[in-house]
């Protein structure tokens, strides 16, 4: 129902991310304002914090704001590395994300 032409975010490669990597977690926590925060992978694999998934989680110091989950996790050339799930609110707000490879391995299972 667009009319037309819809601009996509092209997916990274979660595989290639290293730990001090940019972050760019963007949301719109409950459809009501567009967000952005800015911060840095601090781990990869889940760091023992939540290891429910085999390939672990990438987890960033950038805020996921509440109702952000389901929001892009991009890198400094604006791809997608990975989907914005949970935070952990204590002293330091450590947010978790999937990685975009997950997804695509998951999709691909799907269709």
């Amino acid at each position: 129902e667009a009319g037309g032409n819809l601009p996509v975010a092209f997916l990274g490669d979660s595989e290639k991310l290293s730990v001090g990597d940019f972050a760019i977690n963007i949301g719109n926590p409950f459809g009501s304002w567009p967000t952005a925060s800015v911060g840095i992978v601090s781990a990869l694999g889940g760091a023992g914090v939540i290891n429910i998934m085999p390939n672990g989680f990438i987890q960033t110091d950038a805020s996921i704001n509440p109702g952000n989950a389901g929001g892009p996790m991009c890198n400094i050339e604006g791809e997608v590395i990975g989907v914005n799930i949970a935070v952990i609110r204590n002293n330091r707000d450590v947010g978790f994300a999937t990685p975009i490879n997950v997804v695509k391995n998951t999709l691909k299972k799907i269709f």
